[in-house]
């Protein structure tokens, strides 16, 4: 599974700025995936800014100090027609459809940050090419590639716990009755994978029933109290296992320590909601190498520091004893 984050789409955006030309009047965005890069663009290049249906009105958007708003629409303009990605075309094609059939007497290109190497002949201009399967971060909670992944519960689909109702308790009964929804996906889940315990499942299931989430598997840690999970600390190990013998292809996950803990583990692809970052499979390897790496670091930190405490003790006693010897004397 090929992942963008937003920090991925504006890092495409800049480092590709040279394959749009400059005589552009205006960047219109295709809604509503296409207006974020839009404005990126149109920040970055200091144009005029439309969403699709402003643009056949012969609106802009409102800017700031930098534009003129009281600047007539540009007669006859050059349009840049944006989209975040192309699939099958099909968006670009209607925008474009639109376009030609108003009262504008415009000339475009059309733009995608976004392509596959079998839809770049489909658009003027295709910033970087992201192979299928693929999600972003803006689309993975409704994308129909759900099905393929596994996702944590808590603090991915609500919020964590407090201290305060984490206490294997009633707080914590009712905290699983009442939680508060973060991303509230629209699309089938392939598995739920969650360090909550199987005793919980009743209050979980109703909690995902009462927000309309479908999923094929819920999979829950089977221990008999938090204070077993916690002295076990296998948080990531118990996801990760689950993870590695599965066929899903993505795990999200929302602390970032676990994520790193758990595409070490299983060797496979995972998102990180509170970081925002994604791990590749491609790169486990290198990241496992340089966690080992930075271990070594760690331990060789540590011997280098009791070798100086070693040799201070040593010295003082040294003294101490010298000291002592000379007042013997």
């Amino acid at each position: 599974m090929n992942f963008k984050t937003f920090n991925n789409l504006n890092d495409t955006i800049t480092q590709n700025l040279y394959k749009i030309p400059r005589d552009i009047d205006i960047v219109a965005g295709i809604p509503r995936s296409g207006l974020f890069p839009a404005n990126l663009i149109a920040l970055y290049l200091n144009k005029p800014l439309a969403d699709l249906d402003g643009l056949l009105e012969q609106r802009l958007l409102a800017v700031g100090n930098r534009l003129d708003n009281s600047a007539n629409f540009p007669h006859n303009p050059k349009i840049l027609l944006v989209d975040d990605s192309i699939q099958s075309g099909q968006a670009i094609k209607q925008a474009v459809s639109k376009i030609e059939s108003s009262n504008l007497h415009a000339t475009w290109l059309t733009c995608v940050v976004y392509a596959t190497s079998n839809t770049t002949n489909l658009v003027d201009i295709h910033l970087d090419v992201c192979q299928q399967p693929r999600m972003f971060q803006w689309n993975w909670c409704h994308h129909a590639n759900l099905s393929k992944c596994c996702l944590d519960i808590d603090g991915v689909l609500c919020a964590d716990p407090t201290h305060d109702q984490n206490d294997d308790g009633d707080k914590y009964i009712d905290f699983l009755a009442d939680a508060t929804p973060l991303n509230i996906p629209t699309q089938p889940i392939g598995a739920l994978v969650t360090n909550r315990l199987e005793k919980y499942r009743k209050e979980t299931e109703a909690w995902l029933t009462k927000h309309h989430i479908v999923y094929d598997q819920l999979i829950m840690l089977d221990l008999p109290d938090a204070a077993t999970r916690q002295k076990l600390n296998a948080h990531a190990k118990f996801k990760a296992d689950f993870y590695s013998k599965s066929n899903y292809t993505l795990f999200i996950e929302s602390c970032n320590s676990q994520s790193l803990e758990i595409s070490k583990i299983a060797g496979k692809s995972i998102y990180c909601v509170d970081s925002n970052i994604y791990y590749p499979a491609s790169q486990i390897e290198q990241l496992r190498n340089q966690m080992k790496y930075q271990g070594y670091i760690y331990a060789a930190n540590l011997q280098y520091r009791f070798s100086l405490l070693k040799n201070r003790i040593i010295h003082k006693v040294h003294k101490y004893m010298g000291a002592k010897n000379k007042n013997a004397a």
